[in-house]
């Protein structure tokens, strides 16, 4: 190949604006696919905590109202296949477990995202007398897939 003493030659100007498109090609998909992980994980911990927060409101109505208070709202409740913690009131001796409007759970939004949460109440009803199983859930829709975090837990008389 002839050298050109006035600069670069047609095919070294393609390949190096070649080699550019592949590089922004690479950059974009990456900053995709990071974002997509990053919202992926928000979400996901953002799951668990609204986990975690509704096993605690389960502990305050026990600890706060009684053993026999919570057994009592779980057997309204009905043994319903969703049931959510009312918990509009400030004042927590008000709390009480009613069914979802939804039978996902009852929607909560959060930075764009829909969560439903919801507790299910295990085993048939009458309770055994000193323990109440439950399974609290947390759905969430992202990129088209239906996601799910749950916690089976239980509370215990213990006063």
């Amino acid at each position: 190949m002839k050298k050109s003493k006035y600069g670069q030659s047609m095919i070294e100007v393609v390949v190096g604006v070649g080699v550019a498109v592949l590089l922004g090609v690479s950059l974009i998909t990456t900053t995709l696919i990071t974002q997509r992980t990053a919202r992926s994980a928000r979400n996901n911990t953002q799951a668990s905590k609204l986990v975690q927060g509704y096993t605690e409101k389960m502990r305050i109505i026990r600890d706060r109202q009684g053993f026999d208070t919570l057994t009592a709202k779980v057997n309204s409740a009905n043994n319903a296949a969703c049931s959510y913690i009312n918990d509009a009131d400030t004042n927590i001796t008000l709390w009480f477990l009613v069914s979802c409007p939804d039978p996902r759970g009852y929607p909560l939004t959060l930075d764009k995202t829909t969560f439903y949460q919801k507790v299910k109440i295990n085993g048939a009803l009458p309770l055994s007398g000193d323990k109440v199983d439950f399974l609290i859930a947390v759905e969430w829709d992202e990129q088209g897939a239906a996601k799910k975090i749950e916690s089976q837990a239980f509370l215990t008389r213990w006063d």
